[in-house]
């Protein structure tokens, strides 16, 4: 059987190959009563992306699954995790990370708990061409980077109408996509439950839009929206293993700002901190303008004069160890950590109004994004550095001592040459200890080791866009 699409798209060739693979292990084991057996009964493409595709399989006596798949002419191959199965079954697996415009052999193997195992026939697949506009990334290793693939929150400047979210593995191809029309996307980033989020902004004007929720072929699960008087922000959204939901919407006051130098009636910007529950009911909002001031907290470097003063720029939220929030507010350029039962504000990291002495030559950080709480405690975060002089940009990581009031600087990586970035950028620990550090205006991302020496990088081609942050996950399953 075979079918085509229109040109540049995608061309899908089905048929049975005449000989059936058995595994290994025999059909031999503590099992052996079982006669497990495997089908591909289709191979359907994925439309959200030419680079994966859906397996439909036929499977019985088995208790799980996998997909194999081999470009032809190849000599190795890649699988899918295994898929649990209750008795028999026809699931649809995703097959994800394929090469565009190549031609696959794929096949099914069914496993028993007493490891008989069986492969299916094979059947063929050819994936599609990746639309034009995509970005092309170069890629270096250095040295011994944390294995998996980099979640790029890439964006043109100037912005245009086709844009897409992108994961890229770690040679510098794109491995995952998904396409926004007339969009923007800017919080990108796997959640613990394994699907995906996106801060979806329109292009043209840019104005927020909604945070959408995606599965791991890029179906839309749900979306998540701001308050009725809060309007959408898209700096971050953390789901929570529960199923809750935290993030920022902004809210807006007329003010007097004489006292800064600023007009009578100027429009403030602040940020309300949102929890939903999994039904989309609120159940917790916390809104700077009632626990923070402007006449004490607004950072130097922010020109209260305008008539449209952005005060909080909430960035970066996480949820600490104790279950209280850390909220990084670029223009005031400090850290808060608020009780997330009471809404009290328990202590404050940098800023006019901190409670805390720096121990960092630099004196601290300024215009800051990406807070993020260690399994020692200590914290992570991006410095963009505006008024360090010269400007730079760095990660850093403090170690607070609550009780002495101190933040003690314990690791930096600060470029050579420097890297300045006004806006932007993020800071993500890694398992290995390694740190990955994304650049915003500058569109480079760097793997770099605890002594700062580079592992990896990425950059757009061209050096074109922006990266408004980057992680890495292990897989894209």
């Amino acid at each position: 059987m075979a079918w085509r699409k229109t040109a540049n798209q995608l061309v899908v060739i089905f048929f049975v190959v005449g000989t059936q693979r058995c595994g290994s292990s025999g059909l031999g084991g503590g099992s052996s009563a079982l006669n497990p057996s495997v089908a591909i009964t289709s191979v359907s493409a994925n439309p959200n992306n030419v680079l994966s595709a859906v397996v439909g399989v036929s499977v019985r006596d088995a208790d799980k699954v996998r997909i194999s798949y081999q470009p032809m002419g190849g000599s190795t191959h890649s699988s899918t995790p295994d898929t649990a199965l209750t008795g028999p079954a026809t699931p649809s697996l995703p097959v994800l990370g394929l090469r565009p415009d190549t031609n696959y052999s794929f096949w099914a193997t069914a496993v028993t708990t007493s490891g008989v195992s069986v492969d299916s026939a094979q059947v063929s697949f050819r994936t599609g061409s990746l639309p034009s506009y995509l970005p092309v990334f170069t890629a270096v290793t250095a040295g011994n980077p944390q294995p998996g693939y980099t979640m790029v929150a890439w964006n043109p400047t100037p912005f245009r109408e086709m844009n897409a979210a992108v994961i890229v593995d770690q040679s510098g191809e794109i491995a995952w996509y998904k396409e926004f029309v007339g969009y923007l996307a800017l919080d990108w980033q796997r959640q613990p439950d394994g699907s995906y989020t996106a801060a979806v902004d329109q292009s043209v004007p840019w104005v927020p839009d909604m945070y959408r929720q995606f599965d791991k072929l890029g179906n839309q699960l749900k979306t998540w929206s701001p308050l009725d008087n809060c309007a959408a922000d898209d700096h971050e959204l953390r789901l929570l293993p529960n199923g809750d939901a935290v993030y920022f919407c902004v809210n807006a006051r007329i003010m007097d700002l004489t006292d800064l130098g600023g007009l009578p009636a100027s429009t403030v910007l602040g940020n309300i901190l949102i929890r939903k529950d999994s039904s989309d009911q609120v159940i917790f909002q916390w809104d700077t303008f009632d626990h923070l001031s402007i006449f004490d907290d607004l950072d130097p470097s922010i020109d209260p004069t305008t008539g449209h003063v952005d005060w909080t720029h909430g960035n970066a939220i996480d949820i600490a160890s104790d279950g209280n929030y850390l909220l990084s507010f670029r223009n005031l350029s400090q850290v808060v950590k608020v009780d997330s039962h009471t809404g009290a504000v328990l202590w404050k990291l940098g800023g006019r109004d901190g409670d805390f002495t720096f121990v960092d030559p630099l004196g601290g950080f300024s215009l800051q994004h990406a807070i993020r709480e260690l399994p020692n405690g200590n914290v992570t975060l991006f410095d963009d550095g505006t008024v360090h002089q010269p400007s730079q940009s760095r990660a850093v990581e403090y170690q607070l001592d609550i009780a002495g009031g101190t933040a003690r600087l314990v690791w930096q990586y600060n470029a050579t040459p420097t890297i300045y970035t006004f806006v932007m950028g993020f800071a993500q620990r890694l398992s290995n200890g390694n740190t990955l550090v994304a650049y915003g205006l500058v569109p480079t991302v760097r793997e770099v080791n605890a002594a700062g020496d580079l592992q990896w990088a990425v950059q757009s081609f061209d050096n074109s866009g922006f990266v408004y942050r980057a992680f890495r996950i292990p897989s894209l399953y």
